[in-house]
């Protein structure tokens, strides 16, 4: 166990380094749109609380890149790389370019979710571009994640790290009136063109590759019919799990807007800084399957068991922490997302339900994660969508709204909802483990 903890924790870094770094893309709109405008930060978090669900879809529908690159090296198949890589980038621009076309019926789906007419409007409006960007986003995703598993983690981090501070200042510089003046568009607009940056960094990183003739990146050809399916089953069950995860993260949104636009704006910090420390989560995640992947083919007995539990300590002790940061710095972390004395007040009285919430919904991505880095598909996503569309969207309404909690209802509904889903996922990394034992 230690051996893989070892393994799990210089993973981690990286993969940390680089889904924060994506993540702040995200929340440095925030911030700089916040500082900017109360108004225009509440139509950014109604944006995107349906581009928020199409753009987690990339994780979950590109992780066979994850586990099939992983598990190829494993195995010393360097030449199944480079065809693991076209077949996740060519899959990833196509639903990305759906994704997108769905968001230019933005201001009806908003109002179709009885959001006010005006927030309606400019939200559905610059969910659009959300939409542009999402191609781009998808191919990004598959090339991480091949490069990740391909040992070239730490290389992404700084790419990502690097991103992060140029959309910050490409921000400063088009969203205020003192500058280019153009509000959340210019926000998104920023953050649009550092995604097109990274994409031809990480793609100029994979071909530069002392392995990549070994891959077979340098020369062209069509993925064999066995490497799509090896990408595409997993990525289907991945991707429809994270988009009903997501699709239930985003009705609370939505039920925080009913509760009106001060809620809204409160909901939108604490899940700017949820999300933001979830990246810890998700890089623990990502370093599980690789490992699972890779102890599966090497010691297919007790190895994947052993990656677990060294993962699931990590991440108890990584998301205990940074909640307990968070909700210590409530004030300021609130403080630093809007000049508004009451929506930061509202969002720091509740940064301590984001503790307790935090080690459930690390426990079961760490868990889920396992789950698929030993090849499962559609009874995880089972799992996922039960616990979450059915128990956590029907709790955090009754919670939330009759049940007079507030925004603090929308968080216990999802942390019961995880602590669910993270008990009948272990349950079945128990059955699929001895299966393959």
């Amino acid at each position: 166990m230690r051996a893989h903890l070892r393994a799990l924790a210089t993973l981690t870094l990286s993969t940390f380094v680089s889904r924060v770094g994506q993540h702040l893309l995200v929340v440095g709109d925030a911030l700089v749109v916040g500082r900017h405008s109360v108004e225009q930060l509440a139509w950014l978090g109604a944006a995107a609380a349906i581009g928020s669900v199409l753009y987690v879809l990339a994780p979950g529908l590109l992780i066979g890149a994850l586990v099939r690159t992983s598990a190829a090296r494993a195995r010393n198949a360097l030449a199944e790389v480079g065809d693991i890589w076209r077949a996740s980038v060519l899959y990833g621009l196509g639903a990305g370019a759906i994704g997108g076309l769905a968001c230019l019926a933005g201001p009806w789906l908003l109002a179709l979710l009885g959001q006010e007419a005006r927030v309606a409007a400019e939200g559905g409006r610059l969910l659009g571009w959300f939409g542009l960007a999402l191609p781009v986003h998808f191919a990004m995703f598959a090339t991480l994640y091949v490069l990740e598993a391909s040992g070239r983690a730490r290389a992404c981090a700084m790419t990502f790290a690097l991103a992060a501070a140029a959309n910050i200042g490409l921000n400063m510089l088009l969203v205020f009136d003192t500058t280019a003046g153009l509000g959340a568009d210019g926000a998104l607009l920023a953050t649009t063109l550092v995604r097109l940056g990274i994409l031809a960094m990480l793609a100029a990183l994979l071909f530069r590759d002392r392995q990549a003739e070994a891959y077979g990146l340098r020369r062209w050809h069509w993925p064999a019919a066995v490497i799509w399916r090896g990408v595409c089953l997993i990525g289907f069950a991945g991707g429809a799990s994270l988009a009903g995860e997501s699709t239930a993260f985003a009705s609370l949104t939505v039920f925080a807007g009913w509760l009106g636009a001060e809620s809204l704006a409160a909901y939108t910090i604490l899940f700017n800084v949820l999300s933001t420390i979830f990246m810890m989560a998700l890089a623990v995640g990502v370093a599980t399957s690789i490992q699972v992947a890779w102890a599966r083919e090497h010691d297919p007995e007790a190895g994947p068991k052993q990656a677990l539990w060294a993962a699931l300590t990590l991440s108890t002790a990584l998301m205990g922490g940074f909640g307990l940061l968070a909700w210590w710095l409530a004030a300021p972390v609130a403080g630093a997302f809007t000049e508004d004395a009451v929506t930061a007040a509202a969002a720091a009285g509740l940064m301590g339900w984001l503790v307790v919430f935090l080690l459930a919904d690390g426990t079961q991505v760490t868990v889920h994660h396992a789950v698929r880095g030993l090849g499962d598909g559609w009874v995880t996503t089972a799992i996922n969508l039960v616990c979450y569309l059915g128990v956590m969207t029907s709790l955090s309404w009754a919670l939330a709204l009759p049940g007079g909690q507030g925004v603090a209802g929308l968080f216990q509904g999802g942390l019961i909802a995880s602590a669910l889903v993270a008990g009948l996922l272990l349950w079945r990394f128990g059955r699929l483990r001895r299966r393959v034992a």
